[in-house]
Formats: C-alpha cells, sequence, structure tokens
C-alpha cells in the first residue's frame, strides 16, 4: 500500500514539535511514501517532508494537504504525535477506514471502541480514541469541516456512509498529552456542533463537504 502521513502546523508549533515528529518517521522501519505538512507560512522542513500553503489553520489545512497526497491511504495525524516503528506494518488494505489503536504519552491506552463506534450517532461522548487512517478517496469524500472536533464528526459522517471500517489493535502511535493540545478540554460548544451534526444525519441529512454549519439535504 502507498501512503501519506498528513499534518499542518504554524512555525512556533512546528519548531516546538517538529523535530521528534520527524524523527519518529525516521525511525520507522517501514517509511511512508509521502509526508505532506501544510502551513501559513513556509516551514524548515527536512528533504522527505514536503511543506505546502494554506490559508486555514484547522481544518482546511488536513484537507489542502490530502487533495495534495497522491497515495492510496493518508493517515491525518498532529505533528505533535509520535509514531510506533511498526506503525506501518501488516494494515489491513481490504478496508476503506482503519480505527487506530495507540496510547498516551503517559502510559494510559489511546484505543477506539469497535461497539461505541455502531453507537456513535447516539451516544454522548467520542468513542474512536486513537488515530484514523484512511482510503484517500475517502478522505477527499468526507473532508474535515471548520469546527474544533472535526474527527469526531468525520466518525459520525463515516458510520452514517457506511463505510467499511477495521478496528486494529496493534499500538501504531503515541498521542503525546500536553497543555495546548485541543483534546485536553471539554467545550460545551463543540460539542455542540458534533450534535447538531447527528441530529441533522439522523433526520434531514446533509451533504458531505467542508462547510459549517453544513449544507442539508433535498
Amino acid at each position: 500500500m502507498s501512503i501519506a502521513i498528513i499534518g499542518c502546523s504554524s512555525v512556533e508549533y512546528w519548531e516546538r514539535w517538529g523535530q521528534q515528529f520527524c524523527d519518529s518517521i525516521q525511525a520507522m522501519r517501514t517509511k511512508p511514501d509521502e509526508v505532506i505538512i501544510a502551513s501559513l507560512e513556509p516551514l524548515n522542513v527536512p528533504d522527505f517532508v514536503t511543506n505546502i500553503e494554506t490559508k486555514e489553520l484547522f481544518w482546511d489545512s488536513w484537507n489542502d494537504a490530502i487533495r495534495h497526497s497522491t497515495t492510496d491511504w493518508v493517515w491525518p495525524t498532529g505533528i505533535d504525535d509520535l509514531f510506533e516503528l511498526d506503525a506501518l506494518e501488516n494494515l489491513d488494505e481490504s478496508a476503506q477506514v482503519i480505527a487506530v489503536a495507540g496510547r498516551e504519552s503517559t502510559g494510559a491506552s489511546f484505543v477506539p471502541d469497535p461497539q461505541g463506534f455502531g453507537q456513535i450517532l447516539q451516544v454522548g461522548f467520542n468513542p474512536m480514541r486513537g488515530s484514523i487512517i484512511l482510503r484517500r478517496e475517502v478522505a477527499v469524500a468526507l473532508p474535515w469541516r471548520p469546527v474544533k472536533w472535526a474527527d469526531w464528526m468525520q466518525w459520525c459522517e463515516i458510520r452514517h456512509h457506511g463505510y467499511r471500517v477495521v478496528f486494529d489493535s496493534q499500538s501504531r502511535m503515541i498521542h503525546v498529552r500536553h497543555a495546548e493540545a485541543l483534546s485536553m478540554n471539554s467545550d460545551s460548544e463543540a460539542e455542540a456542533q458534533v450534535n447538531k451534526l447527528k441530529h441533522l444525519l439522523l433526520t434531514v441529512g446533509v451533504k458531505p463537504g467542508a462547510e459549517w454549519p453544513p449544507v442539508l439535504l433535498g
């Protein structure tokens, strides 16, 4: 399989996290075919990283980088996260979407919940901890929306549209916990946005896209 690791970063964030991110990729036994980082300003990146210009950080930057990729698969990730040495080995190519297990830098597990995914449109929390690897055409068809918890919304849309998801039990990434991470604190407004999307998916339906509020069907 061909795969691109996708990320986005400000200059300041890259200066803080970029070196360990790149070191983690270079340490992999199987290397990605592409590494694409989107940013508002040019970043100081090594030769194996492609740095593209984007107009918005969070979340169109990931969408821009995914569209720039030429691989069969994409792995959107935070540049403050790290990869296991065997992160790209023995992936199940029969899937359209791979729910990726990992661990937190604190030692806690960071694993998506298959049963929770089955009820993701009904439950009031995000059961999809861990990370995600998608076929590129799926990532293009279901881009991240411009909201705080775009990954949660994307999982809701993946469930709604019935894409074939494989839950991978091998730890492939390390989620670095730090005070600036988006996932560190609850956010009632962000939760309300997710709840609105779930309600619309279950009632009138929405068109896939990078808009918020979403475009309704019909």
